[in-house]
């Protein structure tokens, strides 16, 4: 098992009574900036909504394929030039300085030079090894040199982050969406959506760079790198994490083209974007508790009503919404039959999304901030490991959806966390299975029986008992949720 973060082998009972007060307003703090980062997160989904909606109709899944490849490549830049050094700059406790800024600007540049160089010397780099088309080679080495603007977001953010200032991160995130995903409407409405992509991303990169700084100001580089040798330790875990998790995120549409082509990538692109709206709540919780969390390590009490606060309330959000996106998806196969084959790969990607993020949200913050950047890695490294086997696996055997892959990777990674929490900061989970997990299991079993018949009864009857049964339940975990952890701790816990 891993050791916990202080290298002990148990946890602390809990945080002194002087810190008390300070425990409390941190965990309120958190719980605010998660208010803040949810309406940052249902903002940009409406956004993305509409004009997903709009580029169904304009699109091929060829092109959908290509946007996501695209993005995935972007994805890895981040990684290349980020080397986990984000992370460990927001968890740790002492602030950092000016030297550390400037020496993380200045790695940024370095690396960004580097990928540069490397995407327009090595053969077939500049069409991804050969998933882009040749003609839209020059478009990929015109994006990557457009890095070179933005060495100095990702300490700008890092202070924000910290500062837990979370309105002007979701303002930032919110215009950038809404820049890009008109610009890709604009691009696909003129018939120039190849080189549109790119474009668009080229001025996003723009944009978010004078944002940002406007918000917090940078200034120098420097290839001091031993300004952050107080930072080694848990960059290299973070790093190590940082890698699967892009990996998975950016790699795997890039794999998916390759394993089962463009259209089956094209596909699970939009089953995924559909899917993603679930994930504007497990955003809001993790990316606030991972800014507060570290700083609450020697308190098991505030760290468990954490993970209880969000275990009961991405619960109470998310498992209706994910039955209910189950029941509704056939209908995009049918209003749009060239995407009837997300329809699958969709459906059983959020039934595991919504049983597993859940447990995901609420423990992987508070693990990490107890067993420290090991844990990252290890949950990271087991959920893209356990996703690339299954995807290579499918395709073995013939077998097109995806999502299936998905489900099972989801379930190995809350598995890990299940395993490796300490029993002192987990959460009362049974409730969870038996008053939200088996109504909704209930549903979709029901569904699918209709659906078999060809009734339609499956939407104008199952999702409406979707919302009567599964919010009733999920709103009985959050009513009885932080009750179960002061009887559990003994101790008071901070209200909403």
């Amino acid at each position: 098992m891993l050791p916990l973060a202080d290298g002990s082998a148990h946890a602390p009972a809990s945080g002194g009574a002087s810190g008390s007060d300070h425990d409390n307003m941190l965990v309120q703090s958190i719980r605010r900036s998660t208010r803040v980062w949810f309406a940052r997160g249902v903002a940009t989904r409406v956004v993305s909504l509409l004009t997903n909606l709009l580029l169904v109709v304009l699109v091929t899944p060829r092109e959908l394929g290509l946007l996501a490849a695209v993005r995935g490549f972007i994805g890895i830049v981040h990684f290349a030039t980020d080397l986990g050094l984000e992370f460990a700059l927001v968890r740790r406790r002492a602030d950092p300085n000016p030297a550390e800024m400037a020496a993380l600007s200045g790695v940024r540049m370095l690396c960004l030079a580097l990928i540069a160089v490397g995407i327009a010397v090595v053969p077939h780099a500049s069409t991804l090894f050969g998933t882009l088309s040749p003609a839209l080679g020059g478009w990929l080495i015109a994006l990557t040199a457009a890095f070179a603007i933005t060495p100095t977001q990702l300490g700008s953010k890092v202070l924000l982050e910290r500062d837990l200032q979370f309105a002007k991160l979701g303002t930032l995130e919110v215009t950038t969406v809404l820049l890009e995903n008109v610009g890709l409407v604009v691009a696909a409405a003129v018939g120039h959506f190849d080189r549109g992509v790119f474009l668009v991303f080229i001025a996003s990169f723009c944009y978010v760079t004078v944002f940002v700084q406007y918000l917090a100001p940078l200034r120098g580089l420097s290839l001091n790198v031993g300004s952050l040798r107080p930072l080694l330790r848990d960059t290299v875990g973070f790093s190590g994490a940082a890698l699967f998790t892009v990996a998975r995120t950016s790699l795997t549409p890039i794999l998916l083209a390759k394993l089962f082509g463009l259209n089956v990538a094209g596909n699970w692109a939009l089953a995924d974007r559909v899917c993603s709206y679930l994930n504007l709540v497990f955003e809001s919780f993790t990316r606030t508790a991972f800014a507060g969390a570290a700083r609450l390590r020697h308190s098991t009490i505030h760290l468990r009503d954490l993970a209880a606060h969000a275990l009961t309330h991405t619960a109470m959000w998310v498992i209706p919404a994910s039955v209910l996106i189950f029941v509704l998806f056939p209908v995009l196969g049918s209003l749009f039959p060239k995407w009837a084959g997300a329809v699958q790969p969709g459906q059983v990607y959020v039934l595991a999304l919504g049983a597993g993020g859940s447990v995901i949200a609420s423990l992987s913050p508070v693990t990490q901030a107890m067993r420290g950047p090991a844990l990252a890695l290890v949950e990271q490294a087991a959920a893209c490991l356990v996703l690339w086997a299954a995807l290579a696996v499918s395709a073995a055997i013939g077998i097109v959806n995806v999502g299936l892959a998905y489900a099972i990777a989801i379930v190995a990674q809350a598995l890990v966390l299940l395993r490796l929490c300490p029993p002192t900061v987990r959460p009362e989970m049974q409730g969870l299975l038996w008053t939200s997990l088996v109504p909704g299991a209930v549903i979709v079993a029901a569904c699918v029986g209709f659906s078999a018949v060809g009734s339609t009864l499956a939407v104008r009857v199952i999702a409406p008992a979707i919302l009567l049964l599964t919010w009733q339940s999920a709103r009985y975990i959050a009513a009885h949720g932080h009750a179960s952890c002061r009887a559990t701790t003994g101790a008071p816990v901070a209200t909403d």
